[in-house]
């Protein structure tokens, strides 16, 4: 899997933190910062906050998806979809449920801060630069793709790497 190697985060219930913390986070970080690439020049500020926003998602799911196959960029793609939207009872998003759920010191919750505090408009730019970044794993067929995986995946956050998709060519083409 792809984030198979996040999977050893496990809540130390002594203390209330993971294990291996330092290692997710930095491993989080990398596949994000694959995902989303480096501008052309001009403002960081978009690139770096959708590589925290990934970062985050990604930690989120490794941390929180309980299902054998569900800790995949395709759940980290779903997530980011729904991120603001507003529920009609609470008037929380779901961005809210997320961090208010982790200690304000937690590494998800950090990732998300500028989020947070961003205004409406800047939030979907936000989204929008982390979503273009995760949009191929929404094709439910790559995200079941990138669930498992035949080569030790640590390598990707540890070594100059490359993933290639093949996929079967379009039928309608003709």
């Amino acid at each position: 899997k792809l984030l198979t190697y996040l999977e050893e985060i496990k809540e130390d219930e002594s203390n209330g933190y993971y294990d291996h913390e330092t290692n997710a986070v930095n491993n989080a970080g990398s596949i994000a910062r694959i995902l989303v690439g480096k501008s052309n020049g001009g403002d960081k500020f978009w690139e770096n906050t959708a590589i925290s926003l990934q970062k985050a998602l990604i930690l989120f799911v490794c941390r929180e998806s309980h299902l054998p196959y569900s800790k995949h960029l395709g759940s980290v793609n779903r997530i980011l979809a729904n991120l603001c939207d507003i529920d009609s009872k609470t008037g929380k998003t779901a961005l809210d449920y997320i961090t208010d759920r982790f200690l304000e010191s937690d590494a998800i919750r950090l990732a998300m801060s500028e989020m947070r505090m961003a205004s409406d408009k800047t939030k979907a730019s936000i989204l929008s630069s982390a979503a273009v970044a995760s949009e191929v794993f929404g094709d439910s067929n790559v995200a079941d793709q990138s669930s498992r995986c035949d080569f030790d995946s640590s390598v990707l956050a540890s070594e100059k790497s490359a993933i290639f998709l093949i996929s079967p060519g379009n039928d309608d083409a003709g």
